[in-house]
């Protein structure tokens, strides 16, 4: 306890004793901690975003491909598919 009420002394002197500093920071170092917070915040917002949306584009996807069951209609992709059955070479075969 000696040693920590010590400590503490120690360091409200060294605080007391600081004297302030004559240095310019100017604009360039207020814009460049606003642009770090907001890229900071930002990220953070944004790997939110990212780990909700994923199963949620997929709980949409799901819903739209059983929709497109129910009804007995074909949608445009598998359409396109059925019709190509990958015999052409384009682009729902994976060709050039």
């Amino acid at each position: 306890m000696r040693k920590l009420n010590s400590a503490i002394a120690g360091l409200l002197a060294t605080l007391m004793l600081a004297t302030p500093a004559a240095a310019y920071t100017g604009p360039g170092l207020g814009l460049g901690v606003v642009a770090t917070v907001l890229g900071v915040v930002g990220s953070f917002f944004l790997a939110i975003f990212a780990v909700l949306y994923y199963p949620f584009k997929r709980m949409m996807k799901k819903r739209a491909k059983a929709k497109a069951n129910a009804g007995g209609t074909l949608t445009a992709a598998t359409a396109d598919g059925a019709a190509n059955d990958g015999a052409s070479g384009g682009e729902a075969s994976g060709g050039a």
